[in-house]
């Protein structure tokens, strides 16, 4: 929305703040084996990542564009790993998750 706004400093220290977020995503997923998901959190922290460093730029299209790809590869692991608690919220799917020793 700071983008949209025009607030490119905001913007970027959201997007950071993003970045550091998916880290600890990649993480939680390594830790469940599953590639996949390691993989799109990886390429939503890089593009968080890009998005901050547009917005801090100064380039609000560039970084609207890498928050868009971002959303992408959120939309594909929450697509695949997530379903409706029935209280309008959201949980992981039963049988997900494997703790690897």
């Amino acid at each position: 929305k700071n983008l949209q706004g025009g607030d490119t400093a905001a913007a970027g220290k959201e997007g950071q703040q993003l970045a550091e977020l998916f880290g600890g995503v990649e993480k939680f997923w390594t830790q469940h084996n599953r590639p996949d998901a390691i993989k799109w959190a990886g390429q939503a922290r890089t593009y968080a990542s890009e998005a901050a460093g547009s917005a801090v730029g100064g380039n609000a299209e560039k970084a609207s564009a890498a928050a868009e790809n971002m959303g992408a590869a959120c939309k594909q692991c929450h697509g695949t790993y997530r379903e409706s608690d029935g209280q309008g919220g959201y949980r992981i799917k039963p049988g997900v998750l494997q703790v690897i020793q």
